[in-house]
């Protein structure tokens, strides 16, 4: 184990675990923390938060279980470098400039000196999903957002997000919502709960 993780963790008062994908994962780390007397606020996806932070020797216990049960803890660099890449996504989806042909590829190269390929391993260990699924989730969110709250055209709002084509955003809305934009556009929003 790093110290340099170790002293970042020992700051916080959450742990970031990779490897984390579903309620039976939550549950384990939950029994794990019921045997401690941690001071645990929360246990979700992903995350462990704590009523105070830890000390050294309560972290690196903690680790040692943590790895024995399969998962990983997400080091300091990773998880800052995932939380820049979701910070410059969504400055770049709620922009009000338009995309154009950005590629997020080399965005993030240019920002974090790293190959993509590296990025984007750091993004998926520590999220559970790939960049590239990410980007497009959070592209669909705002073409949800326009499409309900704004009289763009699809055009408009394709340019807008950087689609190379209206063709392929319907084809990407339709295929990750079931619906088609424009019969997205019509039906209330309460009918799809």
């Amino acid at each position: 184990m790093c110290l340099e993780k170790v002293e970042y963790h020992m700051k916080e008062t959450a742990l970031k675990i990779k490897g984390m994908v579903c309620n039976r994962c939550i549950a384990a780390i939950e029994d794990l923390l019921a045997q401690t007397d941690l001071p645990v606020k929360k246990v979700s996806l992903g995350m462990i938060e704590f009523a105070r932070p830890l000390g050294e020797f309560e972290i690196r216990s903690l680790i040692g279980k943590i790895r024995k049960l399969g998962f990983e803890i997400v080091s300091k660099r990773q998880a800052s470098i995932v939380a820049k890449i979701k910070e410059m996504v969504q400055e770049l989806v709620n922009g009000t400039q338009p995309m154009e042909s950005l590629k997020f590829s080399t965005l993030f190269q240019e920002q974090f000196h790293f190959h993509y390929d590296t990025i984007s391993a750091y993004f998926s260990e520590a999220e559970g999903i790939t960049l590239e699924k990410y980007i497009v989730q959070q592209r669909l969110y705002k073409v949800q957002e326009l499409l309900k709250d704004t009289n763009l055209t699809l055009s408009e709002i394709a340019f807008r997000l950087g689609y190379s084509s209206v063709n392929y955003l319907s084809a990407q809305f339709k295929n990750n919502t079931g619906l088609t934009p424009s019969h997205f556009r019509k039906i209330d929003i309460k009918d799809l709960a």
